[in-house]
């Protein structure tokens, strides 16, 4: 779909408290709310980072969505992300 799409998503869980926790909750039924394609939606579920910015997304909105709502809440992980790392090899690290 858009980019535009994908950064109002982000945007809102960003700064939105009733979208972080409608996020938290069911966050398919979050992403349903704005026009994301599958991969788009899967991507936001996921904290696919990597494939957010490979698209055009801005970084500073991913971020802070991944500081927000990921659970480690590490920035050592966001960047391991954005470099490729796989979920599993951050749980070692």
């Amino acid at each position: 779909m858009s980019v535009d799409w994908l950064e109002k998503a982000l945007w809102d869980l960003n700064v939105d408290r009733a979208a972080k926790q409608s996020f938290r909750e069911d966050a398919g039924r979050f992403c349903g709310r704005y026009r994301l394609a599958e991969d788009e939606a899967e991507m936001l579920a996921t904290f696919d980072v990597k494939g957010l910015v490979d698209k055009g997304v801005n970084p500073m909105l991913t971020m802070g969505y991944w500081l927000e709502l990921e659970g480690s809440r590490s920035l050592g992980g966001y960047v391991a992300r954005l470099r490729g790392a796989a979920r599993s090899a951050e749980a070692r690290s």
